[in-house]
């Protein structure tokens, strides 16, 4: 999707939507666009639940160099061969973070906040238009809690709040077998309202 595209269905049509693992795939440009698009599905009061890995987490884990909060995932793929802390950018920054060399990394990570670390490499992958390195399945933005709250609010949703697995206001939301599974131990649960 791109950051001007919309979704071929009607106005005010939709009680709630749901997404989850999925966001951080797009840049945070498209993500406006999907955050708007979604407003405008929703019936007044209706909800958007978004879950996507807290880059929080990865990055306190980070500081606190307790390697095993990784072990889920690296083992895997290109992951283990990467140094910490490209592997985190990796999760965040896929198409841009193999531009730079691992004591980059390190000079940007010490140059900034954990917020300003993300919104950096979220401008980088934005900018980025090499469609070779732009794969899908890549991570292409990083969503700390006060990002993607500040993002709901200014795509106009109300009563954004950080939820907790299987705690939507959505009542179907709830059902356990069904929603918030995907990698629970590393995501953030974050509802607006319309």
């Amino acid at each position: 999707m791109s950051k001007k595209d919309r979704i071929p269905l009607d106005n005010n049509s939709y009680e709630a939507i749901y997404s989850s693992h999925c966001i951080e795939h797009l840049t945070t440009n498209q993500v406006k666009n999907v955050f708007k698009e979604s407003y405008r599905l929703l019936k007044k009061r209706g909800i958007l639940r978004i879950v996507v890995p807290s880059i929080m987490l990865y990055l306190e884990n980070y500081d606190k160099k307790n390697l095993s909060f990784f072990n889920w995932i690296r083992n895997k793929s290109v992951y283990r061969h990467d140094s910490w802390l490209r592997f985190i950018v990796r999760e965040f920054a896929g198409a841009v973070v193999d531009d730079f060399e691992d004591s980059e990394l390190i000079d940007k990570y010490k140059e900034h906040d954990h917020e300003g670390f993300v919104e950096y490499f979220n401008k980088l992958s934005n900018s980025n238009q090499d469609d070779f390195r732009n794969i899908p399945d890549i991570h292409k933005s990083g969503w700390t809690s006060k990002q993607i709250i500040k993002t709901l609010e200014n795509q106009g949703f109300s009563n954004v709040y950080i939820s907790k697995r299987h705690k939507s206001r959505f009542k179907k939301f709830q059902n356990k077998s069904i929603y918030d599974n995907t990698r629970p131990e590393i995501s953030l649960y974050v509802e607006g309202e319309k």
